[in-house]
């Protein structure tokens, strides 16, 4: 009976000295922490939400104006800059690494570019007077709806020469848990193999359902259509050059393949 005591003792010993070691709280101190707690947890989510996370352009706006003062040609163009604080940074300081190196590049195309425009107006491009055709190139992007955990962004290239204008659709898909770039084969991992087959299957029947001839489907390849595409939450999206289903329709198509037999065999 002594040792019963004993212990039940000790024990009321031990909860009053864990009592005395938790701080009080009132009603409205544990409802302040409360909701600085789901604060910290809101900003931390839109850290992470691209589109939250959306900082800016990375932007290129060059002219071709000759010393009549006639613009002959303009080149510009946007990418987006992520903001490189909270969840995520090195992620979207890595997303941004790349749109900074496409604007890089695209000053070296834009030279190109006014040479060929010069080419046109001849030897007197830089008294013209007056700017007979237009050309301009503009390249703009869209955020994509991408699934969680996934970055994928639309750009869109549009050349106008003398009067004839075509746009050209891009895509980039990127891991939101590290900003790389990912190909369809690294974005499928190890079910690539099994994924190829299905895909490709999915790409004819669309063009099938949608009265679209594709020259010598048997012998055709995912890799024919791999090398640009989209990912929604909806599905993937395969951006198709001219020609490419055969060699009388001069059409861009945007192939949507439906993500439900895929979510699962994606690599993250």
């Amino acid at each position: 009976m002594k040792y019963i005591r004993l212990i039940a003792l000790t024990l009321a010993l031990t909860l009053l000295a864990g009592c005395s070691i938790i701080p009080f709280q009132t009603p409205e101190e544990q409802r302040a922490a409360l909701e600085a707690a789901q604060t910290r947890k809101e900003e931390a989510e839109a850290q992470a939400d691209p589109s939250a996370a959306l900082d800016g352009n990375y932007l290129l706006n060059r002219a071709l104006t000759n010393s009549a003062g006639v613009t002959l040609a303009t080149y510009q163009a946007a990418f987006p800059r992520f903001s490189e604080t909270g969840l995520k940074a090195q992620s979207f300081a890595r997303i941004n690494s790349y749109y900074s190196g496409e604007i890089s590049g695209l000053a070296q195309d834009a030279d190109s570019f006014f040479h060929r425009v010069k080419a046109y107006y001849g030897e007197d491009w830089d008294i013209v007077t007056d700017a007979a055709a237009d050309f301009s190139v503009s390249i703009t992007y869209e955020l994509l709806n991408a699934p969680r955990d996934y970055v994928s962004i639309r750009t869109d290239i549009t050349v106008s020469e003398n009067g004839q204008a075509e746009t050209y659709p891009r895509a980039q898909v990127f891991l939101l848990d590290n900003g790389w770039k990912l190909s369809l084969e690294t974005l499928l991992g190890d079910n690539y193999e099994k994924a190829a087959p299905m895909l490709l299957g999915d790409i004819l029947e669309w063009c099938g359902d949608s009265g679209i001839q594709v020259t010598g489907s048997a012998d055709r390849t995912l890799e024919e259509f791999s090398e640009n595409y989209a990912l929604t939450r909806e599905g993937f999206l395969f951006y198709v050059e001219p020609f490419a289903l055969n060699n009388k329709n001069a059409n861009r198509y945007a192939i949507p393949v439906s993500l439900d037999d895929y979510i699962g065999m994606m690599e993250n």
